[in-house]
């Protein structure tokens, strides 16, 4: 199976207790870079939100050119 090559520019957004901002945020940032290419795609990380950003992050990667939503994992000390 031939892998698909990566989009052309990948924005990457960090979030942190944004559940109510996640979805506006794909829709304008998708409507700006749509001016520049339609080859992208939006990463949204998730640096640890205490709210519903997770679940909202995920539900807007469903969106087209909003693909992923990552949770950030924190180091631990030794």
């Amino acid at each position: 199976m031939k892998r698909a090559s990566p989009p052309a520019l990948s924005v990457v957004v960090p979030v942190f207790n944004e559940e109510g901002n996640a979805g506006p945020l794909c829709n304008e940032i998708r409507a700006v870079v749509r001016e520049l290419t339609e080859d992208f795609e939006i990463i949204f990380v998730n640096d640890g939100s205490r709210d519903g950003t997770s679940t909202s992050t995920v539900t807007s990667a469903r969106r087209p050119r909003c693909r992923r939503a990552l949770p950030l994992r924190a180091e631990t000390e030794s």
